[in-house]
């Protein structure tokens, strides 16, 4: 065993690490919500990430290895998209933050018709993710889903109501997994 040494907010620390424990995110999630994870033999796990949306199959409450895939649509990809159908249609430069207190539903004074323009783009972006999951054998129609993720809040106004998706919005939903998890590995050795 070798320590590791490191120093955070002026304090030094040296550490040694016995065991190291993995597993796969958004999984995690899920398993502090056991009944989602087990009411279903077959479900589909979504992370929407600022960058990517991260996509895993689970049948009998385990991750399927090999059925799994990260797709570059992450709610950022949706808010680029959305400034620049506005900078096309209406010659303006609107921020990242206005938009996203439209699709979040808070306020924000600007013209209805460009609210509706970020609403119709957003509905567009949800109805392509849904596409691209299908393409990549992950049919949210015929397998129930959890969505969860930071970009969640944002595309759940546009979720089909044929879509089979649950939606987790607790945000340290992934750290409260980790440490459910990380106390049964330790207590069953």
């Amino acid at each position: 065993m070798i320590p590791v040494k490191f120093e955070f907010e002026e304090i030094k620390y040296k550490i040694n690490i016995v065991d190291v424990i993995l597993f796969p995110q958004g999984y995690t999630a899920i398993a502090y919500k056991k009944n989602m994870l087990l009411r279903e033999p077959s479900q589909i796990l979504m992370d929407i990430g600022a960058w990517t949306v991260d996509v895993m199959m689970i049948n009998k409450g385990l991750p399927v290895a090999g059925k799994h895939r990260s797709l570059e649509m992450g709610i950022m990809i949706c808010i680029e998209e959305i400034l620049e159908e506005i900078r096309n249609q209406k010659g303006l430069s609107m921020t990242e933050t206005q938009v996203e207190q439209v699709l979040l539903g808070n306020e924000c004074s600007m013209d209805d018709e460009i609210k509706d323009l970020i609403h119709n783009q957003a509905k567009r972006y949800t109805d392509r993710l849904f596409k691209e999951l299908e393409k990549a054998k992950f049919d949210v129609s015929a397998v129930p889903t959890i969505a969860m993720g930071g970009g969640v809040e944002v595309i759940k106004p546009y979720i089909s109501k044929k879509q089979q998706v649950d939606i987790m919005s607790d945000i340290h939903a992934n750290a409260k997994g980790y440490e459910i998890l990380a106390y049964a590995k330790i207590n069953n050795g």
